[in-house]
């Protein structure tokens, strides 16, 4: 029985680890790094904190919740991993025991496959694995620029400070003072690590004192000042 329909196969080849892997290349790479599909109900725990698995996930169906949990059985959402997205890599190339807890955020299919495959030497030194280490370099390189522009945003002390800094991030980015982001207000309350409802007050602050106007994930700035947050911030 294939392990992965003509769909699922498709969008496995376009997630950044398998980049380059070829569709008839693909099921020998899945079995050589053990690879196996497991269902999820919705909340059921996909990895658990403190655990050490050496394991990471590619969703197939559904979503993944990536969560901070405390003592006291309080969570807060890190991320949310959707079909195609890759999760749970640092930590079982690592096999170090996770910070964090992976939820099924709805019913949902998950690839797993074994992180010392992947690290581990192939016989007669398979192009393919070449290409699998390449392109696990390249999606650790771009979590830690994403984790390390995250904690820019966050380190500032205020909700409008962190917001300036994040819009201010994506103005640049795009090169232009229209864009869309592409976060929802939850996503983006998670995101800054601040309270919806506190987003919701700065963005129509912001736009009441006529620094930015938006409409759901589409947004302009106005004011020179809110464009030039990051570079001042940079600064100091």
């Amino acid at each position: 029985m294939e392990l992965l329909q003509t769909d699922e196969k498709k969008l496995i080849l376009k997630s950044p680890l398998f980049r380059g892997i070829s569709e008839a290349e693909l099921s020998g790479v899945l079995k050589g790094l053990s690879a196996q599909r497991r269902t999820f109900r919705r909340e059921a725990p996909v990895f658990l904190w403190g655990e050490t698995t050496g394991m990471m996930g590619i969703v197939l169906k559904g979503s993944v919740r990536i969560l901070q949990e405390d003592f006291w059985g309080n969570s807060t959402i890190l991320a949310q991993i959707r079909p195609g997205d890759l999760f749970g890599e640092a930590f079982a190339l690592a096999e170090a025991p996770l910070t964090v807890t992976a939820r099924a955020a709805e019913a949902a299919e998950v690839l797993l496959i074994e992180g010392r495959r992947l690290l581990g030497d192939t016989p007669g030194g398979s192009p393919p694995h070449s290409v699998l280490v390449r392109n696990m370099l390249r999606v650790l390189a771009r979590k830690n620029v994403f984790l390390t522009e995250r904690i820019g945003h966050i380190a500032q002390r205020s909700t409008r400070e962190k917001v300036l800094s994040y819009l201010s991030e994506q103005a640049v980015k795009t090169g232009r003072k229209r864009f869309r982001i592409p976060l929802n207000r939850q996503e983006m309350a998670d995101y800054l690590a601040v309270d919806r409802s506190a987003l919701s007050a700065v963005l129509s602050g912001l736009q009441s004192e006529g620094v930015l106007r938006f409409r759901k994930n589409d947004f302009t700035l106005f004011s020179e000042k809110s464009l030039k947050v990051k570079e001042k911030i940079g600064k100091k």
